[in-house]
């Protein structure tokens, strides 16, 4: 069965079905609400960064995007692979939302 569209609540935005949706010879598109812990961790309710779907990017409490991401570890090794997503230093050097 070819599947081009997965629709669902919370529950379908696993790392599993993230990474099958990803994938370039059985990607799909994946319609969920992203759960609160895969996109924002355990974080503080001030410090919460945002994530956009559609350009599948963070974005910072003073409304900056990510300007790239990179994979991290090893693909066929025992530990997971995880994302590092990166801002813009000269814009976050001048912003106030940084400064204490």
């Amino acid at each position: 069965m070819e599947v081009d569209t997965v629709i669902g609540d919370t529950a379908y935005s696993g790392g599993e079905n993230l990474r099958l949706a990803e994938d370039g010879k059985r990607g799909f598109e994946l319609v969920a609400k992203q759960h609160p812990v895969i996109s924002n961790g355990f974080r503080r309710e001030e410090d919460k960064f945002d994530f956009n779907k559609n350009a599948g990017m963070f974005v910072c409490p003073a409304g900056h995007i990510t300007i790239k991401k990179a994979r991290n570890g090893k693909k066929n090794g025992k530990w997971n692979q995880s994302w590092t997503y990166f801002f813009d230093a000269k814009k976050c050097k001048t912003c106030p939302e940084g400064a204490d």
